[in-house]
């Protein structure tokens, strides 16, 4: 059973149901050569499974996305409503994921 898989489980077996949007996700990753192990925002180190989104989530804010689990611990100029940027380790994996029109379960 995958991440995203428990995660949901255990959700509907209290009652809380995600909800889902339609949200256009890009790829990022630590700019100009910078060591691959930053911060973000709210001072998480940097590692696959970190995403930025809008100020509308809070920091926290799980996003799932085919299949993989994703939680909102950084910002950014460009993202806003319906926007994400998934973390990447390095600028090939963020380039070669590019910005994609998805469906998103988000679980606030």
């Amino acid at each position: 059973m995958t991440e995203a898989a428990v995660i949901l489980q255990l959700l509907w077996s209290i009652g809380i149901a995600p909800r889902y949007e339609i949200m256009s996700v890009s790829g990022y990753s630590d700019v100009n050569g910078a060591p691959p192990w930053g911060y973000t925002a709210d001072m998480t180190r940097t590692r696959r499974g970190i995403c930025a989104c809008g100020t509308e989530y809070s920091f926290g804010t799980i996003f799932i996305i085919d299949d993989r689990v994703f939680v909102c611990h950084d910002r950014g100029p460009a993202v806003k409503k319906r926007n994400l940027d998934l973390w990447f380790p390095t600028e090939w994996e963020a380039l070669r994921w590019g910005r994609r029109e998805m469906p998103v379960m988000i679980i606030q």
